[in-house]
């Protein structure tokens, strides 16, 4: 639907003879059906008296050049709506002339014509992750043109944005249009895609984040769109967030205590840099021999779950915890011991 200027150059290299009655033709309709030109006829192009018209068929006839000169005119074309993204091929006829009272013949002059299709294409994670975790990747294609777009493909190299990701799971079926089709691993490849004007397809896939992945911004770039082999959008980009882990840890308050007086135990799950909810959380704290959970019991449960410490027990167990993304949570549980000495406690 669009339009391109097309140029042409004659020159006469005879440094002593003129080129006279230089005329030749361009079958505009041969390259592609429907192109066509636009604005002509055009006068003295080439020398005076010379002239281009036509419509689909392009003709210069009357042209004339002084020895050792050369001429330079262009025509606007017209692309037709409905063209495929392509390259297609363009060749005038012979070059015809007089030179020196002799009649001359050049050969076709070429070129070749592209045309590119229109379209958007994005991806986009559904959200941070975390090491061992399986975001969801979305991938989105529109066609902005009023011709469809055949053979649509892209590779996308998880590893190459983070080592050792994959995809995991089952991968869509004919994604993208009848035909079409979708291979993972560690890299993303569509082959076959189509789409009528204006139409969009969407698809998504798991990825699998590996479990020793350090925390940081994973930067994630496809490969361009292509439509037949001719590139029809940019690569697409989003950027995988890995968070880190929870850190835990625990302390007594106050660490120095009479035998039989309790102390707290105060166990700190921190997620403050993570801006993802940690779910799931469990824990068991074998007391050192001779301590026990304290009678009765004085328990604080911040962190959600189960929390199990029945007293005179020797054993602190959570299962089901959580602490919210970037914050952190307590639980404190009052313990005791008959006897003297230093305790040291190891959680599992």
């Amino acid at each position: 639907g669009g339009t391109v200027t097309l140029e042409f150059e004659l020159s006469n290299s005879d440094p002593t003879n003129s080129a006279t009655n230089l005329a030749f033709a361009d079958d505009l309709n041969a390259v592609l059906p429907g192109l066509q030109a636009v604005g002509l006829p055009l006068n003295n192009v080439c020398g005076a008296g010379s002239v281009l018209s036509g419509v689909t068929n392009l003709s210069l006839v009357g042209a004339s050049l002084a020895p050792a000169s050369s001429c330079v005119f262009s025509v606007t074309l017209q692309v037709p709506a409905g063209a495929q993204p392509g390259l297609y091929l363009n060749s005038t006829g012979m070059l015809i002339g007089d030179l020196g009272g002799t009649t001359v013949t050049v050969a076709p002059a070429t070129d070749t014509l592209l045309i590119r299709g229109s379209a958007d294409f994005s991806k986009s994670f559904d959200g941070d992750s975390y090491a061992g975790g399986t975001p969801v990747l979305t991938f989105s294609i529109t066609n902005n043109d009023a011709a469809p777009l055949s053979d649509l493909r892209f590779s996308d190299d998880l590893d190459a944005m983070l080592g050792g990701a994959t995809t995991t799971g089952p991968l869509p079926a004919s994604p993208c249009g009848a035909g079409s089709s979708l291979s993972g691993g560690s890299v993303v490849t569509l082959i076959g895609g189509t789409l009528a004007p204006g139409a969009s397809c969407s698809f998504s896939v798991n990825v699998a984040v590996p479990a020793g992945a350090a925390p940081g911004s994973y930067p994630n770039l496809s490969g361009d769109l292509s439509a037949g082999g001719i590139a029809v959008a940019p690569p697409a980009m989003d950027t995988l967030v890995v968070n880190p882990p929870p850190l835990y840890s625990k302390s007594f308050a106050p660490t120095i205590v009479f035998a039989g007086t309790s102390s707290t135990l105060q166990f700190v799950i921190d997620n403050t840099a993570s801006t993802l909810a940690a779910s799931g959380l469990s824990f068991t704290d074998n007391l050192p021999a001779g301590m026990t959970v304290a009678t009765p019991a004085v328990v604080v449960n911040g962190c959600g779950g189960m929390l199990t410490a029945t007293p005179g027990s020797g054993v602190i167990t959570l299962s089901g915890g959580g602490a919210a993304a970037g914050a952190s949570c307590t639980i404190e549980v009052d313990v005791v011991s008959s006897s003297v000495g230093a305790f040291v406690n190891t959680t599992g």
